[in-house]
């Protein structure tokens, strides 16, 4: 393990691997973030958000050493800032639960936005699951607004599988919800309502019952749409169809042809007009990635326009788990992808072509000191000029052990991308804007 770099602020510079299709590239260089205070099992780099300038990076395993090993699984979320759009990730604050059990799993889930910070914890209410929403103070401290339940909580819902904002409105899913057939739900809540900033239930969106679709596997938001994945399927939702603040339906998106798409759904991901859904699964879990404009096939249809593989993938890559996408760029994870060692994990840049409007495959990002498998690319972000791509079993706290899973989160800059890379008619990297 080539360790050049550490501090208490938790980040660590590395070699890397970074290489265009079909070539190789000498070693660059990468950061990685660990937590502060990381220890062995912690699984930190499980769940990533961020707006921006706060990143939220959940780890479901973090258990307190006073007294040792005393409650395990409890979780925590740690809080990192930056005060440039191109500056460094700094530590500033964890979070753990006001009343943590053990075993809780806080930071299952996390979204970010402004002074916002949205938890979820799947064992608690006799498993139906919990969100813990927290307010940034003026000193930089988190303190806990109020713990979210929805109206109708059943044991296993699984409400907590993925949080997201969207201005004064707050999703959270539970896939498992319905449970006699599974149809999974949406739950909205608005900031005021039942009264300032109560953070009170608006409406539930429900799955289909029938199709068992297990509606909200992943959100995301983009100004006033939603996507939820769900089992084989993702619906899209506006905040004005049908009232305002009615999060109707706008379109139920599936793969195309039918059966091209095992797991389509686990992953979603909106910039734009652009929708990208992982499909996981897909050729004995080789994965895919569909990507959906909203004018193709006529106005707010949101038809699909591609499907993207991976360049170098292999049977059983996942690729397709983790999906995120900004301007003209989308990265896609593959917890077991060939990286610099087989299985290790990796995760694949595409960019949009100006003369088609396809995205192509231009990078594979790969971390040159894994020699295990750690579930690189299970978590992905792009954040500015930024690719961020969880590890949540890298060994960095106890590197000797090959089962030490403390966890850690990658950091690519794409500035450090050289030009040469250019593949076809991709624009070059320079041309990217923030």
């Amino acid at each position: 393990m080539i360790r050049l770099r550490h501090s208490a602020l938790g980040l660590v510079l590395f070699t890397a691997s970074v290489w265009p299709v079909g070539a190789t590239q000498p070693p660059s260089a990468f950061t990685v973030i660990t937590a502060p205070d990381q220890s062995k099992s912690d699984w930190f780099g499980y769940s990533l958000a961020s707006d921006g300038s706060t990143l939220a990076i959940g780890a479901i395993d973090w258990t307190p050493t006073d007294p040792p090993g005393a409650c395990p699984g409890i979780g925590a979320v740690y809080l990192f800032e930056k005060q440039t759009p191109q500056g460094a990730w700094v530590f500033a604050s964890k979070v753990t639960a006001n009343d943590s059990e053990c075993s809780d799993r806080f930071g299952w889930s996390v979204a970010v936005s402004g002074d916002l910070l949205a938890v979820g914890v799947p064992l608690r209410e006799a498993d139906a699951g919990k969100v813990y929403l927290y307010q940034r103070g003026v000193g930089g401290g988190w303190t806990f607004l109020k713990s979210i339940l929805p109206s109708d909580p059943t044991p296993s819902d699984r409400f907590r599988e993925s949080v997201a904002f969207s201005g004064d409105a707050l999703f959270a899913s539970a896939p498992s919800a319905n449970v006699l057939r599974y149809g999974g739900a949406v739950y909205v809540f608005l900031r005021d309502q039942g009264g300032a900033d109560n953070w009170g239930q608006w409406k539930k969106i429900e799955g289909d019952i029938a199709h068992t679709e297990r509606l909200g596997f992943w959100l995301d938001t983009q100004d006033d749409l939603l996507i939820a994945g769900g089992r084989e399927v993702a619906y899209i939702f506006d905040r004005h169809r049908g009232g305002e603040n009615e999060w109707g339906v706008v379109k139920r998106l599936s793969a195309s042809p039918p059966g091209t798409g095992a797991g389509f759904g686990i992953s979603t991901a909106l910039c734009g007009t652009t929708a990208f859904v992982g499909a996981w699964f897909e050729g004995n879990m080789k994965g895919k990635a569909f990507v959906l404009e909203e004018s193709s096939g006529g106005p707010q249809n949101w038809g699909q326009t591609q499907a993207l593989l991976a360049s170098n993938g292999q049977e059983q890559d996942w690729f397709g788990e983790s999906v995120d996408c900004s301007g003209s760029l989308a990265v896609v994870g593959a917890r077991f992808g060939d990286g610099t060692v087989a299985d290790t994990g990796a995760a694949y840049l595409f960019e949009r072509e100006l003369a088609t409007g396809l995205y192509r495959e231009t990078h594979v990002l790969a971390a040159s000191n894994l020699i295990d498998q750690t579930l690189f690319g299970a978590q992905v972000r792009l954040v500015g000029r930024q690719v961020l791509i969880g590890a949540r079993q890298a060994d960095f706290a106890c590197p000797t052990n090959p089962d030490c899973d403390s966890g850690a989160v990658y950091v690519f800059s794409l500035d450090l991308f050289d030009d040469s890379f250019e593949t076809g008619s991709t624009v070059r990297w320079s041309a990217v804007g923030d």
